[in-house]
């Protein structure tokens, strides 16, 4: 086996095949560690819409699950909890969530998710709420988005074009990968006996 690195001269033939079992068994965890698939919801505005944000919802969701994430849109289960309100469906989902992905540019579906759950502190540190920074001055952002962000930095304000420019989906994939190696430290155990 060839190593990524180089060792210095004089390693013994019984070191230099342990290094190598060394290198195995930690590409393992990686392996391990990247299956790890996280549930995650992406709320925000409808899928049919061809708004920016709701482009970004699907690339989010698309690039989330190409990472071997569980990520969904909460409309698979719109018609799953026969006799309940849409709200307690949905409370269902994000109790049982990893992390909630919240795009709340031009969807009032998803502005009154974030309101309706951001009182839970269960659900809302599990959230991440992405909102334009023109929204700052607005009621939303300074009450329950003020909540989100100083009790569990969760709100992500991004200025005009990050939508389009991939900055967004860049930091709603870091955030569910940091959640995943969080999961990891939580998981794994030492392969040495």
């Amino acid at each position: 086996m060839s190593l990524p690195f180089n060792m210095p001269a004089g390693l013994t033939p019984e070191a230099q095949r342990e290094l190598e079992r060394w290198d195995e068994d930690r590409q393992a965890l990686i392996v391990q560690i990247k299956a790890i698939p996280l549930r995650i919801l992406v709320w925000g505005p409808s899928s049919a819409s061809p708004s920016p944000a709701a482009i970004k919802r699907v690339q989010i969701r698309d690039a989330l699950v190409a990472e071997g994430f569980l990520a969904v849109f909460s409309e698979i289960w719109a018609d799953a909890a026969s006799g309940l309100s849409q709200k307690t469906n949905e409370l269902t989902q994000a109790l049982t969530a990893h992390l909630i992905i919240i795009l709340i540019e031009g969807s009032p579906g998803a502005l009154a998710e974030m309101h309706d759950f951001s009182s839970r502190e269960d659900i809302a540190r599990k959230m991440l709420v992405m909102c334009p920074r023109k929204y700052s001055d607005g009621y939303s952002i300074k009450g329950a988005g003020a909540i989100l962000n100083v009790a569990f930095g969760n709100l992500d304000l991004y200025q005009d074009g990050e939508i389009e420019n991939c900055n967004v989906l860049t930091r709603a994939l870091a955030r569910a990968i940091a959640l995943r190696e969080a999961a990891a430290y939580r998981e794994l155990r030492s392969t040495v006996h």
